[in-house]
Parts: C-alpha cells; sequence; structure tokens
C-alpha cells in the first residue's frame, strides 16, 4: 500500500512540475502547418568532417593561397598567422625537396629547419617517407593506426599529400582525436 502511494505521489508531482504542454491530435489535413518564427537560431550543425575531408578542404585553402601569392610571401603569412591554416586538429607543412620545411602552420619554430632524419613515434623518418611517396604518386592519402593499452587499433594521424610546383610538397596532417 505505501509503495502504491508513493508512486502515486511521484506520478503527480510529475505531471504538476512538468513544463511539458499537452496538444491535443488534430485531424489529418493537406493545409501545411503554420510555423511561427521565434528569436532563436535554427542552426544545426552538420555531421563533422571526416580526417579526409578535413585534409583535403585544408589543402584547397593552401593551394588557393599559393596561387595568390609566391612561396616566400606565404611561408612569411603562415609565420604571422599560423591559425589561418590550423583547423581543428588539422594543421599544414610545405617541404622542399631535402627535407626543410618551408612552412608549418603548426608550430611556427619548425620553419626553416630541416626534419628530413627526424622520426616519428613509432621510429619512422616521417619526411623521408612523405618525400618518398610523392616520388611515386603526384597525390598520395593515407593514415597511420597504433593499438592502444587495450588493444583497440586507434587512428592517430590522416595524411594528405601533393606534389607542388619546383620540388615543393604540400602536406595536410589531421591528428589523434579518435
Amino acid at each position: 500500500m505505501k509503495a502504491v502511494l508513493i508512486i502515486f505521489i511521484i506520478q503527480f508531482s510529475v505531471c504538476i512540475f512538468s513544463e511539458s504542454i499537452y496538444v491535443p491530435p488534430r485531424e489529418f489535413d493537406n493545409t501545411p502547418a503554420k510555423i511561427e518564427k521565434s528569436s532563436g537560431s535554427f542552426y544545426v550543425q552538420n555531421k563533422p568532417d571526416t580526417p579526409y575531408q578535413r585534409t583535403t578542404k585544408l589543402a584547397s585553402k593552401v593551394k588557393k593561397f599559393l596561387r595568390k601569392y609566391d612561396t616566400e610571401t606565404f611561408c612569411n603569412l603562415c609565420r604571422k598567422k599560423p591559425k589561418k591554416f590550423t583547423k581543428h586538429k588539422t594543421f599544414m607543412m610545405i617541404i622542399d625537396e631535402f627535407g626543410n620545411i618551408l612552412a608549418h602552420s603548426g608550430n611556427s619554430n619548425f620553419m626553416n629547419r630541416n626534419f628530413l632524419k627526424t622520426r616519428d613515434f613509432a621510429g619512422n623518418f616521417f619526411i623521408e617517407d612523405y618525400l618518398n611517396r610523392i616520388k611515386i604518386k603526384k597525390m598520395d592519402d593515407y593514415s597511420k593506426y597504433y593499438f592502444s593499452e587495450n588493444n583497440q587499433l586507434q587512428l592517430i594521424q590522416w595524411i594528405h599529400l601533393e606534389k607542388l610546383e619546383n620540388n615543393k610538397l604540400l602536406a595536410t596532417i589531421c591528428t589523434n582525436e579518435f
């Protein structure tokens, strides 16, 4: 009896303090429903971009700026405003054929330094790998995975490479968010 009384009190209090409004069902008709305007925003965010979409969008943005400016001016712009070419854990690099980083949107301290013999987290020479891949193809997309502590395969980098003029390479990289 006490349990029934408690359940009745809970349901009654939910009905009283609920903010929902009962709208009686209406009969079907072919007239469109009137939508009243409200002061709120109706913006609904789309699904987030995949790493492939992020890297290709950033690459097209960089190429657009490279058509507008020469490489030297672009590198200076990248040094002054590195966040302009970084979006949601995606950054870009322009590398020459000798492994010198001419522009880097993730860290401007890397610019004008040679990273040809620098290793990544797995011990691979990643700049050398980029240059070798771009010699084979003009454009390449690939990913790097690792096994986490609980033996699940996780994506840590999605890399988009494109060959530019004068033996330069554009690399856009989406990192570790999954």
